[in-house]
């Protein structure tokens, strides 16, 4: 799994990402995972037990197989830091809206009905307005949600406006699917 000319940290640690590489795949157990990486069923069983007590892997005590476990699942559905690199990349544009500006620059992703603030650079003005990251609006308020919604496809858009509770959020909300 791990290219052997590329210098690892550890031996343990490449082993352990080839492991949970393995078990993204499915679940399986230990004969299989050690047949996968080319090591023997102790290394791998020893190796399985330390990813097991971290809750990087679980184990089903029945059929005896692992799988990911739940602190690679908390890890994976953590927003601010699955898109990571999406606010590395946006950053140096942002930085550059906010000089511009000297308002608040927000980085918004669609998350269900709601836009999700990823990374925000808070106007110095004495009155501003923040989002506040890791903040959930819906996509109806303010001027990032609406540039996700002119976006969508028209059939996408309709499920969306179809599913709204358009409540008031501020003194200027569009509190009607025509306006919006």
């Amino acid at each position: 799994m791990i290219d052997s000319k590329e210098p690892v940290p550890t031996q343990t640690i490449a082993r352990a990402v080839d492991i949970l590489t393995i078990l993204n795949d499915g679940v399986y157990g230990i004969t299989d995972i050690s047949k996968r990486c080319g090591l023997n069923k102790a290394t791998i069983h020893r190796l399985l037990k330390s990813l097991e007590m971290t809750g990087l892997v679980m184990r089903d005590p029945e059929s005896r197989q692992y799988c990911l476990g739940p602190l690679l699942v908390r890890f994976a559905s953590d927003s601010l830091n699955t898109h990571q690199n999406l606010c590395i990349c946006a950053h140096q544009e942002m930085q550059h809206l906010w000089e511009l500006s000297g308002e608040t620059v927000s980085l918004l992703i669609q998350t269900g009905i709601c836009g999700m603030y990823l990374e925000e650079y808070v106007s110095p003005q004495s009155i501003r307005y923040t989002g506040g990251k890791g903040t959930l609006r819906p996509l109806y308020t303010g001027s990032g949600g609406k540039a996700i919604l002119s976006q969508l496809t028209d059939d996408k858009l309709k499920i969306m406006l179809d599913n709204f509770t358009f409540e008031p959020k501020g003194r200027n909300t569009i509190l009607d699917k025509e306006t919006l």
